[in-house]
């Protein structure tokens, strides 16, 4: 019976820890890197991904999902 609630108790705990704590509706500002103002990373997703994909010739995708 102990075994059984400590799982529940580490199960919240391990959901509570994984929410997202990304606040995705701030904007992304520039970074400055060796003087140089850099712009942030591009996040590709299946919607943007054919309009990105066409702006350039290349493209590097490091991880996709």
């Amino acid at each position: 019976m102990r075994w059984f609630n400590l799982s529940l108790l580490f199960g919240a705990a391990a959901l509570v820890a994984a929410e997202d704590l990304d606040d995705d509706d701030a904007p992304r500002e520039t970074t400055v890197f060796n003087g140089k103002k850099v712009p942030p990373m591009l996040e590709l997703t299946p919607d943007n991904w054919e309009k990105e994909h066409k702006a350039s010739k290349y493209l590097v995708v490091k991880h996709y999902r």
